[in-house]
């Protein structure tokens, strides 16, 4: 029985303990300047893109599919790739 009491106390006294934490975090918390949280309610982010600006998916900050595709095909046209031979030799497939 007294082994009993003794681990009784002990929980009651780590309890005592960890309301002691929670109350010195909550007041840490309290104390804490409040930082400005961004809205992801804004539609509206303007990305910055090869010197353009274009309107993109608010809460992601992403651009459209649409226009990378564009930009990665006008990259494409204005660089000149060196032409290479269209034929296959027999061995490389062997």
């Amino acid at each position: 029985m007294n082994f009993g009491r003794e681990r009784l106390k002990k929980r009651q006294y780590q309890e005592k303990a960890d309301e002691s934490d929670r109350a010195e975090d909550i007041q840490e918390v309290a104390d804490e300047p409040l930082k400005p949280v961004a809205s992801f309610l804004m539609s509206e982010r303007i990305a910055e893109h090869d010197k353009e600006r274009m309107l993109a998916d608010g809460s992601r900050g992403r651009v459209s599919v649409k226009e990378k595709l564009a930009e990665m095909k006008q990259k494409i046209s204005d660089q000149k790739m060196p032409e290479k031979p269209k034929t296959k030799s027999q061995e490389a497939s062997l």
